[in-house]
């Protein structure tokens, strides 16, 4: 008895999307880049003085637009629990872009950080919310940057 792999690509992404049961229109969704900020930056220098920014590979997962409320911290960026179920995960490449098409909708990313759950949270206590609208795609850039410090 032999086995048959089947393979499929993707312009999207070369990683195997999870948690997709229906088919998602591919003229919409997310695209961006996932970014390491890491050292000593100012907040008032367009540029980084002993800082060094990079683009990282990690795995995004996508839930559904989730408030605080709906997750437990940890320390800094970081979370115990989120209560709600991702939708969807993607893969970034290593230069840390990604590109995922999505329905119509709101939606928070969430990253693994080394096993831990890492997102920001918006000035209305959603954990990094992106919103897709009908035919666009919505540029993301995601700063990890616990490990970075800043001053003016």
């Amino acid at each position: 008895m032999g086995l048959i792999f089947l393979f499929s690509f993707s312009e999207y992404s070369c990683v195997s999307r999870k948690n997709v049961s229906v088919p998602v229109d591919t003229s919409q969704g997310i695209s961006g880049k996932l970014i390491f900020k890491e050292g000593d930056f100012t907040t008032t220098a367009e540029l980084p003085e002993e800082g060094k920014i990079f683009g990282i590979e990690r795995e995004i997962y996508i839930y559904p637009l989730t408030s605080l409320k709906e997750s437990e911290l940890a320390e800094g960026d970081f979370f115990k629990t989120i209560s709600t179920t991702p939708l969807d995960t993607i893969l970034t490449q290593q230069d840390g872009t990604f590109k995922l098409p999505l329905e119509v909708g709101k939606y928070s990313l969430v990253i693994n950080e080394g096993g831990r759950l890492y997102s920001k949270i918006s000035p209305d206590y959603y954990l990094f919310p992106v919103k897709v609208e009908k035919n666009k795609f919505t540029n993301v850039v995601f700063e990890v940057d616990y490990m970075a410090h800043y001053s003016e």
